[in-house]
């Protein structure tokens, strides 16, 4: 006999873990646009600025992302001063681009290069940055901006006057991470799949945030097989328990593991094909919004729930979803 859907007890039962948010928040803009940013700033022996504009997500009081909508160049004339080692804005174009934020709750990003290899923002940025942000805290109350830095090796970003790092992600029909390549030795457990995939397409893989929505039958194959792969970062949802019926089809799983969360018994099995994949479990219903919520910061979503779900709440999220309804 099929057990009967419990999801609405779960959620308000004493088993429902909290969410630690580890995912770093990021600063987001289109693969084209983060290519086409990068060949121009880095094309002149001087440092060179650009300005972006954006909205900044936040959830539950944590900045999820800032996602960048448009780029404004800036002419030899709106340089105060430019040099191989610094780069200063006429005060005129920061009032301007200030005044605009003021009227539309935009983020600004401040763009800069280091047509040299440094790749971390330098004593001079950190000075010129803290006037910047004094002047942005009083015309733009409230509002999250950021400052970019593009080197020759990498793009770093940072929450203006905060210094909290962000990751630089360029979407599109490829991903693209802004940070330094890592030049570590690979794990050789994916050795094999690094000669099909190169060092840069594991790289990727070990960057990447997936959430899998439903950790049934299916759910646990397509965990076993991200694990397997090198993906990073898990994020799993599901409201509930394994039970002794769950146990000819839910990989991993144990009679020890009976009248424990499914996302526990998930995690564990993440954790025993890689150590060193960061799981994170949310032991609750994708149907509440505060739950749905937790998915903004994924690249990618398995939708593999077998209960109903109210439509366009997932899909409304704007990520490559990947759905199995049953």
């Amino acid at each position: 006999m099929e057990p009967k859907p419990r999801f609405v007890v779960d959620i308000f039962s004493g088993h429902r873990e909290s969410v630690s948010r580890i995912a770093m928040s990021r600063l987001v803009l289109t693969a084209e646009l983060l290519t086409q940013l990068r060949t121009e700033l880095l094309e002149a022996d001087h440092e060179t600025c650009a300005i972006l504009f954006g909205r900044a997500v936040v959830k539950g009081g944590r900045l999820v992302r800032v996602v960048v909508r448009e780029l404004q160049r800036i002419a030899e004339a709106d340089y105060q001063q430019r040099s191989g080692i610094a780069a200063q804005l006429n005060p005129n174009i920061v009032a301007a681009v200030a005044q605009r934020a003021r009227k539309s709750g935009e983020s600004i990003v401040f763009v800069h290069s280091h047509p040299f290899a440094l790749n971390e923002f330098s004593s001079i940025d950190d000075a010129g940055e803290k006037k910047l942000s004094e002047f942005l805290v009083s015309r733009t109350p409230g509002v999250i901006h950021a400052n970019l830095l593009v080197t020759p090796d990498a793009t770093i970003a940072r929450v203006l006057g905060s210094g909290e790092p962000l990751e630089v992600v360029g979407v599109g029909s490829r991903l693209l991470w802004g940070g330094e390549t890592d030049s570590s030795v690979g794990d050789p457990a994916f050795d094999r799949q690094v000669r099909v995939f190169g060092e840069s397409g594991q790289q990727r893989l070990r960057k990447l945030r997936v959430g899998i929505v439903g950790l049934g039958g299916t759910g646990s194959i397509v965990l076993e097989q991200l694990a397997h792969l090198g993906v990073g970062k898990l994020l799993l949802i599901d409201p509930d328990v394994v039970e002794r019926t769950n146990l000819n089809r839910l990989v991993g799983a144990s009679e020890s593991d009976i009248s424990k969360p499914k996302v526990e018994a998930s995690a564990s099995l993440a954790k025993r094909i890689n150590p060193k994949v960061c799981v994170e479990t949310i032991f609750s219903s994708v149907l509440l919004a505060s739950v749905a919520e937790q998915l903004v910061d994924t690249d990618f979503i398995f939708l593999l729930h077998r209960f109903p779900w109210k439509p366009g709440r997932i899909e409304s999220i704007r990520l490559p979803i990947f759905s199995a309804r049953y």
